[in-house]
């Protein structure tokens, strides 16, 4: 287990590498000077060259790469180019919002998903299943920032049941980014579930007289937790990435909106700060999905160690 998780470790840094890389060439080749827009084209040429050396965007490519690469390995992004406030600083506090509308996010997407899809599994072909695996297509098809204009026109608007923008409205927000992964979670579970119920083990506990609570929930539903866990994985992607438009519709000062306004800005410090703090935690979630595919089941950790040796 530890060498695994070394060797996982050390993808991560190749990884972070990449991804620094691509931010960094992404960042400067797209068109716009960050000196320009500060002050939208009004003052003279001799204060843009002063800027630009200043901000040392002035350098050729290569000096401001290892430069970029410098500051990175020291978690130093320097200061916003607009707001001169510490990168890091700004990144951490905005993803404290993020982090927190993400997780509440998950939790209602897994529980509900996982427990619509069992329940569409032992009711396969009713009318039940067909309900909620419609309504589940249906929301898959729906873009995330429309279901959250939707809310936000229903609950916030028409009914004032919740405030229209702030961070005191996150139930809104949190619905809007649960529905889409609870949507896919229920079929992804449903058609798990249904492969698993045919299995001979599971009528031999059928035919043991054990109890149709025991047999799915303990039985069938561990042994669907494996891929579950993977798409649980995937769905932190989907919602960071989800939140960008959804913290903009809201006003909500989550790592979203700030990534969202520092490229409409070219502020490239938090651009770069944002990026691969998001593919950071990226990394680490795929590790701590890959820790509970061994946790969950052992037999993946001896196949692993035959497979090693």
């Amino acid at each position: 287990m530890i060498k695994y998780i070394l060797n996982r470790v050390l993808q991560t840094v190749f990884v972070l590498f990449g991804v620094a890389t691509a931010t960094f060439v992404l960042t400067y080749v797209v068109p716009g000077d960050p000196a320009t827009l500060i002050f939208d084209e009004k003052v003279d040429s001799t204060t843009i060259s002063n800027i630009r050396h200043e901000m040392a965007i002035d350098e050729n490519i290569f000096t401001q790469y290892f430069s970029f690469l410098k500051k990175m390995l020291r978690l130093d992004f320097g200061k916003s180019y607009f707001s001169n406030k510490i990168v890091l600083k700004t990144v951490l506090s905005s993803f404290y919002i993020t982090c927190k509308i993400s997780l509440v996010s998950i939790l209602i997407s897994t529980i509900f998903g996982i427990l619509f899809g069992v329940f569409s599994a032992i009711n396969r072909g009713d009318f039940i299943d067909l309900f909620l695996m419609s309504g589940a297509t249906s929301f898959i098809a729906m873009p995330t920032f429309w279901i959250a204009m939707v809310l936000q026109i229903i609950f916030a608007f028409k009914l004032n049941w919740f405030p229209i923008i702030g961070t005191s409205n996150i139930f809104l927000p949190c619905i809007a980014l649960s529905l889409k992964p609870a949507s896919s979670m229920s079929r992804f579970t449903r058609t798990t579930m249904i492969g698993i119920l045919n299995q001979e083990y599971i009528k031999t506990a059928r035919a043991k007289g054990l109890s149709n609570f025991r047999i799915i929930f303990v039985h069938a539903l561990k042994n669907a937790l494996i891929s579950i866990i993977t798409l649980i994985g995937m769905q932190v992607g989907n919602l960071l990435a989800g939140s960008m438009l959804v913290e903009t519709i809201f006003s909500i000062p989550g790592i979203g909106k700030l990534v969202v306004n520092s490229v409409l800005k070219r502020d490239l410090p938090m651009i770069e700060g944002c990026v691969i703090y998001i593919a950071f935690i990226f990394v680490i979630v795929n590790l701590i999905v890959d820790l509970l595919y061994h946790i969950v089941n052992p037999k993946i950790r001896v196949n692993s160690n035959n497979n090693e040796n």
